[in-house]
């Protein structure tokens, strides 16, 4: 969101579909603000709020039977129908980012359906600090969410690259597999690969913020209680750590300086 207000400098709209901006406008004038919106304009939800169940209001299930997800059956097939991925699906967008794509490597229903909805949209960015999570085999699903016919179905990855298979399991790897599978996803893809330093230095300088929390009696008790077996194992720990017991008597000496007057 900051890189594209930044190229916008600063002409963005930002509509959330999520749990509480449902909860909060109702679906009928989360279409009319979309509907209407400008062409810089955001649209963002989130992987939990697209499967929330139970947070229409009566009055919002006039709209829509039910949010939640539901069964619906195509002759002797079952398939699940997430109403929120259906209800962005009416929108023509022209791009869209699915940050954190390696939540979407998984063969499931919700899945299938977040590849619907973003098979629609011309223009589409991964973005994940984990593309590849465990194997190479992480990567035809979600590269499928780009173009679906670079790796093709499961069985055609394995036929390409699979030496050893357990179950679905690839175990064992053709000669130069991985080499392979980046080279086609560089060709079918502006593949860019970030170092932890360079994505670093956009991040906005860290803002220390602290709340009060109020506690009841028992939750205090509780709490006290934490604290001391804390207090205790680190004391017990600064008998072999001289930095550490140093700390720990430098934050009793100004526990034991608070309150008291300062010198004139």
């Amino acid at each position: 969101v900051r890189e594209y207000v930044e190229f916008t400098n600063g002409r963005v709209n930002i509509i959330p579909v999520t749990t509480y901006s449902i909860r909060r406008h109702g679906l009928e004038r989360l279409h009319q603000m979309i509907v209407n919106a400008p062409i810089n304009t955001l649209v963002i939800t989130d992987y939990v709020s697209i499967i929330q169940s139970g947070v229409l209001s009566a009055k919002d299930r006039k709209l829509t039977s039910k949010l939640s997800t539901t069964n619906v059956c195509y002759g002797l097939s079952t398939t699940k129908v997430f109403p929120i991925i259906e209800f962005l699906r009416q929108y023509r967008f022209g791009w869209v980012a699915l940050d954190e794509s390696h939540n979407a490597k998984n063969k499931s229903q919700r899945n299938a359906a977040i590849n619907r909805l973003i098979g629609e949209i011309p223009k589409k960015r991964l973005a994940s600090g984990t593309f590849v999570t465990n194997t190479p085999q992480d990567v035809p699903r979600q590269f499928a969410l780009l173009d679906p016919t670079v790796f093709g179905t499961d069985t055609d990855f394995a036929d390409d690259y699979a030496l050893k298979m357990r179950g679905d399991k690839i175990v064992k790897w053709k000669p130069g597999a991985t080499r392979e599978i980046v080279r086609r996803m560089k060709e079918n893809s502006v593949f860019i690969n970030t170092k932890r330093k360079e994505w670093a230095a956009i991040l906005p300088l860290p803002q220390p913020k602290y709340w009060l929390v109020p506690l009841t009696v028992e939750q205090r008790k509780i709490y006290l209680s934490l604290m001391r077996d804390a207090r205790a194992e680190m004391m017990e720990q600064a008998k072999k750590k001289p930095k550490l017991r140093k700390f720990l008597e430098m934050l009793e000496e100004n526990d034991a300086n608070k309150g008291k007057p300062k010198p004139p």
